[in-house]
This record gives structure tokens, C-alpha cells and sequence, in this order.
């Protein structure tokens, strides 16, 4: 442009800004207004690091208009002339070979085969450096390189035995990762764990989903969506910030009763919700699904005064489980175990319950306890005068509850929409087996009642009062006593009916 030959004197005459685009037609090809022809040439940068006498060269950057000002030390006529800088560059051959250091993040995780059997395994982490010779340093690695360093790693002392136990990739501290052409990222990425992230260091990105890439602030953005996979375990060593535009996803199976009510579910995710107030999610995808989360009561949340119960009668709570309103800005929290009635499904029969949270935080699991899972609410009550209290628990390593004896009084959502007491299991059964993304409730009782609470019925919603109580009915059973129908078979889950319950008969409305 024409910007030094304006002035701003007040001469009187009308001076006018000109811009003219620049070309590399015009640079190499046109005419000169004094009649002469333009030289200007562009070479391409060819190095070759191997030949001394091809490893380094000097080049010349132009620039243009406004940022030319700022950096040359000229004046705006003589910038005309020395609008270029010289650049010298020397290429130095570095062969840099994988140093990987690898993290088990859970010693046990359960999860389930492609037959739906539960098993068990190690998970793991690997952080990606790099060596040249003997030093480690910050250099770069292809695709290639990373996946046969796995495949070599797998099945050695401190490693995995498989890939599908990897759980993230960090290759943030990086200077790249360079394509291969034998080997993709999404190719290598899918053969991690289901719920594997991989995370990208500042000068790479990625349009896939699970891939984070490193910001300039040092934290984390998604590439795409971030979608977890029921069932499978997980686990982030850094916090992930999901696009606005996109979206932190969760998946899972539900059933149906015979009325096409869905079943109660615990959930546990990794990353925030936004609620109406109380506590209700509508996803904003086409699915359109719909569930509120609930907490039990802080106080209150149990109240028997009976030490032993007539025949036919049931003990009920006076308050139970309420929809959670006590979070600030109208939003669950990561990393905290729920109770959920979801009241739509994806499909038509409800069968489908999708979590969608656009714009989600997806938060680190390091945060956990011990035993991999994070506590949630408790709720306070009474049993039978004394103080009874209940723990809600969950985690994304899936949970293994030694309930040897059957006295430890772990409960977890059964059939028919129960919380069903550990109690209930059969005799040789000395595990409780949750899968990952499942909460759980650990109980404590001061004194010594002589009835059991063997499973609550979960009811959400309002009393008469318009109180949010979520009232429970409590089944109870003498403790060691078993219940056998009339034909004098033994029942561990009794319904409506007559039994027989420490010799006499026992009517279940």
C-alpha cells in the first residue's frame, strides 16, 4: 500500500489510501511501471542434512503492509527497500527412538468380553518420550514408531499383556507425531481400550474422536467428540475441555418392564451435567433422551422404630432419595456417583439411555480414592434406635466387593428397581461383581439390631406436601433367617405370597 506517502499535516489536498494485492504473477512475470521486467524468482528450500554441502543454505522472507512496520528497522519510504530478512538455516540428522514409560493405573479393573462374561485385568497408562543415543531428549515420533514400540513392549516385565489394557496414550511432551503412511493414528488408537484417550502434543491435531491435543496454555482441548463405551473401564490423567460445538458421550443398555417403564440405573461419569434445578438432563442431540439424577437425603433418609415387625407388615421410611438441587449453577458434578429414573429413552421402546453434554469438562480420574472409586452423598438415619448411615461409591475401573460371610451390608440396585443388601446373595457366592460407570452403597450401623434390611424399594418423586421425600418401602428378614415357600423350598428373593420365615408363616404384600 501507499501508507508512507500519506500525510497527516493538513496539507488540503485529499489524500487516499491504496492497497494492491499481492500476486506471484505480478511478482515474477508483469512489467514495471518504468518499463522494465520484473526478476523476482522464488526457489524452493531443498536441504539435505546427510551432504555437508547441502545441510544449510540462507533464504529471504518477505513481508507486506502492516506488519512490516513493527519489525524493520526502517523508515516507512526506505522499508520499500528492506522489506526482506534473511533467514539461515542448517539442518542437523537426529535419529530418535522411543523411551516409554508405562503407569498400571488399576491393578484390577472388571470389565466384560465380547460374550458379556465378566473378567478381570491390569489397566494402564503410557507416557511417549524420546532418546537420541543414550540422552534422553524432546524430539519427535512417526505412528510407525509408536505402534511397533507397543507391540514390542506388550507381554514384558511392567508392561501390559495386551493393548486393548491401555487406557491413554500421552504424547504431549512430544514435538510431533508424524504420519507414517503404514499405520494411521485412528488404526493405532483402535487397537487400545475401549474408552482409551490419546493426547496430542501442542504442534499436532486430530479431527477423531478421544484425541486431545495440547493448547498453548498448557491444557487440553478434545479434537472431536469425547464417547465412552459402558462397561469398559477408563481412565484420564488430565482434564479435557470438549468443544462447544461438540460433545462428551455415554451409551448404555437399559431394560424395559412390561408397562415400557425403564429401569432405575447408577451412573457415575467423568464429566459434568447441566440440570433444570432439579436435576433433571435433557440431552440436546436428536435423541432427545431425558433422565434426573437423585442423591439420598443428607438427614433422615431412614427412620424404623420397630425392633421386629407382625406378620404381613412391611417397614416403610419416612424420607428417601431426592432429586439433587444443592449444586451451584443448575449443574451435576464430574466424578460423582448418582441414582437415575431415566424418563426417555433414544428409541421408541427406551431401550437406548445416551448421555450427551455439549461443551463437557471431562475431568482427571487421579482425583480417586484407593480402591478407585470416588464417595459421594451420605445419608443419615435411624435403625431400630440407632444410628444407621448409607455411602453412595462408584468408579470407571468396575468394583469387586468381598462379601465373604455376607454381613458387610453393600447395596446396589437389583431387580425390579431395588436397592438390594449384599445379604441377599446366595451362600457360596464371596464376591460382588460392578462393572465400571456403577455406584454402590456402603452401610454403617452403631448397636447391634436383630432384623436386617435386605432391600428398599426406590420410589422418586413428591409426598402429599409436595416435599421431595422419594419414600422407600423396607423388606427385613431375622438375620440368618431363611425364607422357603410352602412347598419347603428355599427363596432368596421373595415376592407377593405366603412363606415361611424362622417357622412361621409370612404374608409379602
Amino acid at each position: 500500500n501507499n501508507a508512507e506517502d500519506l500525510s497527516n499535516t493538513g496539507s488540503g489536498t485529499a489524500s487516499y489510501l491504496e492497497e494492491t494485492p499481492f500476486s506471484v504473477a505480478d511478482y515474477l512475470g508483469s512489467a514495471d511501471p518504468d518499463g522494465s521486467d520484473s526478476t523476482g524468482v522464488f526457489i524452493d528450500c531443498k536441504l539435505k542434512a546427510s551432504d555437508e554441502t547441502q545441510k544449510s543454505g540462507i533464504y529471504y522472507v518477505f513481508t507486506a503492509d502492516e506488519t512490516r512496520y513493527n519489525i524493520a528497522p526502517s523508515t516507512a519510504w526506505q522499508h520499500r527497500l528492506y522489506a526482506f530478512y534473511r533467514m539461515d538455516i542448517e539442518l542437523e540428522a537426529k535419529t530418535y527412538t522411543p523411551n516409554f514409560t508405562w503407569t498400571k493405573v488399576y491393578d484390577q479393573s472388571l470389565t466384560v468380553d465380547e460374550d458379556g462374561n465378566p473378567v478381570t485385568a491390569s489397566q494402564w497408562g503410557l507416557k511417549l518420550g524420546t532418546k537420541d543415543g543414550d540422552n534422553v531428549v524432546t524430539g519427535y515420533l512417526t505412528v510407525k514408531e509408536i505402534n511397533d514400540a507397543i507391540d514390542e513392549a506388550l507381554g514384558t516385565d511392567g508392561c501390559p499383556e495386551t493393548a486393548d489394557q491401555i487406557l491413554y496414550v500421552d504424547a504431549s511432551e512430544l514435538y510431533s507425531v508424524v504420519s507414517s503412511g503404514e499405520i494411521t493414528l485412528e488404526q493405532l488408537k483402535a487397537q487400545l481400550g475401549a474408552n482409551s484417550l490419546f493426547y496430542l502434543p501442542e504442534n499436532t491435531t486430530s479431527t477423531l474422536d478421544n484425541f486431545a491435543y495440547k493448547t498453548t496454555s498448557g491444557n487440553f482441548m478434545a479434537g472431536k467428540d469425547i464417547v465412552l463405551t459402558d462397561k469398559k473401564p477408563f481412565y484420564a490423567p488430565y482434564d479435557i475441555q470438549v468443544n462447544s460445538a461438540n460433545y462428551a458421550k455415554f451409551n448404555r443398555q437399559v431394560t424395559v418392564d412390561k408397562y415400557g417403564k425403564t429401569d432405575y440405573v447408577s451412573m457415575i461419569l467423568p464429566f459434568g451435567l447441566t440440570t433444570d434445578g432439579e436435576g433433571t438432563h435433557t440431552n440436546t442431540t436428536a435423541d432427545g433422551c431425558e433422565f434426573t439424577l437423585y442423591q439420598m437425603n443428607g438427614e433422615n433418609c431412614l427412620e424404623i422404630s420397630q425392633d421386629q415387625v407382625d406378620e404381613g407388615n412391611n417397614y416403610f421410611s419416612t424420607e428417601g432419595l431426592t432429586t439433587q438441587t444443592a449444586f451451584a449453577y443448575e449443574s451435576a458434578p464430574a466424578n460423582t456417583p448418582f441414582l437415575v429414573d431415566v424418563t426417555k429413552g433414544s428409541e421408541e421402546d427406551g431401550t437406548i439411555f445416551v448421555v450427551a453434554q455439549e461443551g463437557a469438562l471431562v475431568k482427571a480420574t487421579a482425583t480417586m480414592g484407593a480402591d478407585y472409586t470416588f464417595a459421594g452423598e451420605t445419608g443419615n438415619g435411624t435403625y431400630v434406635g440407632n444410628a444407621i448411615s448409607f455411602t453412595n461409591h462408584g468408579g470407571f475401573a468396575g468394583t469387586i466387593l468381598d462379601v465373604d460371610g455376607h454381613n458387610q451390608g453393600y447395596y446396589y440396585i437389583g431387580r425390579a428397581n431395588k436397592l438390594v443388601c449384599s445379604d441377599n446373595l446366595r451362600a457360596d457366592i464371596t464376591e460382588l461383581k460392578l462393572l465400571p460407570f456403577r455406584t454402590y452403597y456402603t452401610s454403617s450401623k452403631s448397636g447391634a439390631g436383630s432384623n436386617a434390611l435386605m432391600q428398599f424399594n426406590i420410589v422418586f418423586g413428591k409426598n402429599g406436601n409436595g416435599d421431595q421425600t422419594g419414600v422407600k418401602s423396607v423388606e427385613t428378614v431375622k438375620e440368618n433367617g431363611a425364607v422357603y415357600d410352602l412347598q419347603g423350598r428355599r427363596v432368596l428373593n421373595p415376592t407377593k405370597g405366603l412363606y415361611i420365615v424362622n417357622g412361621k408363616k409370612v404374608m409379602v404384600k
